[in-house]
């Protein structure tokens, strides 16, 4: 029983074998290629596939790396020496005017101005200016305590350059005017009789050229005229033809009774022009000798 049914078995292989076989060699296949798979006939050897790698690399470059290809250095710009200007900075002094004598300083450049302020000698004044002629600055109190005003030049020695000082246009001149005040100076006396003497100051700007001094006794009604052209530099001192704006001159009275201590009315009249013409001005005075 067993032997029949190997047997059936084989001749049923055989019926399914038969077929399978005749279709491979219509397709040109052999049993053992059917079994193990096509022969490698068609593959490349390891020589031939290792060469068609490396012409593959060449036809394939890799981009070069930053070491492959060194990167050019980026120029570096020194900038040149620029020579640079210091400014320098020069301190001009304000230039001064160091006054010699006493001298006046007015609302304008001459004594037909009115007066404003003394400077002593010795003291020191700011310029500011000048008038065309150089002959007037116009100044300023470094301590602030006199107003501005003009000086004369001829007491006034500039330290420093006054070149640059500006020109200054002086003010209109006032209309001329003439005053003048008077003193008791003291006396001349002898044989009886007395010469008294007076301090004369021009505070006008107007000379004075003529005087007429009128002397009373006011106890015993004794009176003296005196009239000259002239003045004098002090008790019997040189004669003056005029005294000049912002001056001072001196005269004195006719020849009066030695006065003792009566009392002595004064009058006295000045004028700017000799022989008491031009403008006169009249002043009175009460005083003991």
């Amino acid at each position: 029983m067993q032997h029949n049914i190997q047997h059936t078995f084989k001749r049923f292989w055989l019926v399914l074998l038969i077929p399978l076989i005749l279709l491979l060699t219509s397709c040109d296949l052999s049993l053992d290629q059917f079994l193990n798979g096509p022969p490698a006939q068609n593959q490349p050897s390891d020589q031939s596939s290792g060469q068609d790698q490396d012409q593959q690399v060449q036809d394939s470059p890799v981009p070069p790396t930053a070491t492959d290809t060194p990167i050019p250095d980026t120029p570096t710009y020194t900038p040149s020496a620029t020579a640079s200007l210091t400014p320098t900075y020069t301190l001009t002094p304000t230039p001064y005017a160091y006054i010699s004598q006493n001298t006046n300083c007015r609302y304008g450049p001459g004594s037909v101005y009115d007066l404003l302020h003394t400077y002593l000698a010795g003291q020191d004044a700011l310029l500011l200016g000048k008038n065309a002629a150089e002959d007037f600055y116009y100044t300023e109190d470094g301590n602030g305590a006199a107003p501005d005003c003009w000086l004369w030049a001829k007491y006034a020695t500039p330290v420093g350059d006054i070149s640059l000082l500006p020109v200054f246009t002086p003010p209109p001149t006032p209309t001329p005017y003439l005053d003048f005040s008077f003193s008791y100076h003291g006396s001349d006396c002898g044989a009886g009789s007395c010469w008294l003497w007076f301090t004369v100051d021009n505070t006008g700007i107007m000379p004075l050229e003529s005087v007429k001094v009128y002397a009373k006794n006011t106890v015993t009604s004794a009176t003296a005229n005196y009239t000259s052209n002239l003045f004098q530099t002090g008790i019997m001192g040189s004669d003056i033809a005029s005294i000049p704006l912002s001056s001072s001159g001196y005269t004195h009275s006719g020849q009066l009774p030695n006065p003792g201590s009566d009392k002595i009315a004064v009058t006295i009249t000045v004028c700017s022009k000799n022989d008491l013409n031009g403008v006169c001005l009249t002043r009175n005075m009460t005083m003991k000798p």
